[in-house]
């Protein structure tokens, strides 16, 4: 009797210890909800950065050509400040779209 009740014991023990590494190894893991969200503040955060980079270079052109308004620009350096402009509207049309999902 005492070998049919370790065999069972036995094989409870086993079957409970291979489902919870199973359960361990799926919490482990990132769910692909959760993944969608931390690529979605990425995005954010990668958006944020670049339109701060953009209106840097915008305030480093106003302050080479010594302006006070983007107006008062010529030549080349209007050229590049539109530019940087455009890209910078672009980008917040983006952040915008996506900040509307409430990630």
């Amino acid at each position: 009797m005492w070998p049919k009740v370790m065999a069972i014991l036995g094989a409870v023990i086993v079957l409970g210890g291979i489902s919870a590494g199973i359960l361990t190894i799926e919490d482990r893991y990132a769910k692909a909800d959760d993944l969608k969200q931390e690529k979605t503040r990425l995005s954010v955060h990668v958006i944020q950065d670049q339109i701060r980079f953009l209106q840097n270079q915008m305030w480093g052109i106003m302050d080479r050509c010594q302006v006070k308004q983007p107006y008062e620009l010529s030549g080349d350096s209007k050229a590049h400040y539109r530019e940087y402009e455009s890209q910078k509207k672009v980008l917040e049309v983006q952040l915008s779209s996506i900040m509307k999902t409430k990630y």
